[in-house]
């Protein structure tokens, strides 16, 4: 069951998650490693913290900071992109999203006005929403993809059914599961009240 929910959804929790370039960190080791990054962060700013485990936190202002050096430096590239939308989603919860949601429109505009978005970068944003709590907006963000002529795939589904599973709406999945199938994006042996409890404890 739950490599059936990561096959819809790989990204949903994307926590562990690490920039193609990681983010900088202050160790020996970690500025060696992210040469390319260290050279985009200003000298006299603050580094990041380290948790026990040695995770840099960054405040989402900082990323999409550093994404638009980077890029101004020809660092960047689509899948480098994504993988920061990817990051930045992952950070998304229902408390700071108010605070969360420019930071990432605005790298999700930048990615549609330099690469043009693809459905992997629309399923983010779906998902942003859906760890938000905020599932018509996610709809939103798919009606959106469908008028951009992106085809949905079955990561995309698997976010809509989530972000609805999180706030118990299981008909609504039930309907997106049915749509799923129906644009053979999915085998009908996968169960769904299967998908859709995994979906709803991820």
């Amino acid at each position: 069951m739950w490599r059936a929910c990561l096959g819809l959804i790989p990204a949903c929790a994307a926590r562990s998650l690490r920039f193609r370039h990681s983010p900088l960190v202050g160790t020996r080791g970690g500025m060696k490693k992210n040469r390319e990054l260290r050279n985009t962060v200003t000298p006299d700013g603050p580094p990041p913290l380290l948790s026990r485990d040695g995770e840099a936190s960054f405040e989402l202002s900082d990323v999409l900071k550093e994404y638009f050096e980077a890029a101004k430096r020809g660092m960047m590239d689509h899948a480098t992109a994504r993988q920061t939308l990817v990051f930045m989603m992952s950070c998304v919860t229902k408390s700071n999203f108010d605070s969360a949601i420019p930071h990432c429109n605005a790298l999700f505009g930048d990615i549609e006005s330099r690469y043009g978005a693809t459905s992997e970068d629309w399923t983010v944003m779906i998902q942003v929403y859906g760890r938000a709590g905020r599932p018509k907006d996610a709809v939103t963000i798919y009606d959106r993809m469908v008028s951009e002529n992106a085809a949905p795939s079955q990561q995309t589904f698997g976010a809509l059914m989530r972000a609805h599973a999180l706030v118990d709406d299981k008909e609504t999945a039930r309907a997106y599961f049915g749509e799923m199938l129906s644009r053979n994006l999915c085998g009908d042996h996968v169960d769904f009240e299967s998908i859709y409890d995994g979906l709803r404890r991820m």
